[in-house]
């Protein structure tokens, strides 16, 4: 427990930055798209300076992603899978049986039990939105996911069919990272004061079983 504790005091400081940078850079962008319509620059200048922070808040809600991502892996208290994971598995299974094509699917998925902590996102525990999340950050550039992580967000798909960024979760469609859509979904960003660092640290503390 010690190390565990060490680790995520150790970590705060990184975290608790890069979530500070995510709320500096939603101000910014407000000023932006202002800036679209008051300023005297180029219009393809001002849209691409708008693209360059979307893309840039992406990656640094991937970095704390792979924080929880790697937290959970080497601290989780799991306690089993949740009926909400079971239900999914089974739910998974029954559609590939079902499935006249077939699918790519060649066993039978499984969840991670590692990461089968946290409170039920839809049907499925916390630790696998992160799980998928931060393979996605990873893979983003790749033809497809593996069937686990397309499952994740398709899942995410159905239960935020309304993201607040305004990016789906179609990964197929979006090959760019959209951990920021999926840190929206989850509540981490916001309203104040329980969104941003608080809202993770929340989560965290649940999963691994840690003061921080």
């Amino acid at each position: 427990m010690e190390a565990a504790d060490s680790f995520f005091e150790g970590s705060k400081l990184a975290v608790a930055g890069l979530f500070d940078l995510l709320k500096r850079d939603r101000a910014a962008k407000t000023r932006t798209i202002v800036g679209l319509f008051s300023d005297s620059r180029p219009c393809a200048q001002k849209i691409a300076e708008l693209k360059g922070r979307e893309l840039s808040r992406e990656f640094i809600a991937g970095a704390i992603f792979q924080m929880a991502y790697v937290s959970i892996e080497r601290y989780a208290k799991s306690h089993g899978k949740s009926a909400g994971a079971e239900h999914f598995e089974s739910e998974i299974r029954r559609l590939r049986a079902e499935a006249p094509g077939g699918t790519r699917l060649k066993k039978d998925l499984v969840l991670p039990d590692t990461f089968c902590v946290g409170r039920d996102v839809g049907h499925l525990p916390l630790g696998v939105v992160i799980y998928a999340a931060r393979n996605q950050f990873c893979h983003f550039g790749d033809d497809r996911l593996t069937p686990l992580n397309e499952l994740v967000f398709n899942h995410l798909a159905m239960v935020f069919p309304d993201v607040p960024t305004g990016i789906t979760f179609d990964v197929r469609e979006n090959k760019r990272p959209i951990s920021y859509s999926v840190m929206a979904a989850l509540g981490w960003l916001g309203p104040e004061p329980g969104g941003f660092y608080e809202a993770y640290a929340r989560d965290m503390r649940e999963m691994c079983g840690v003061e921080f």
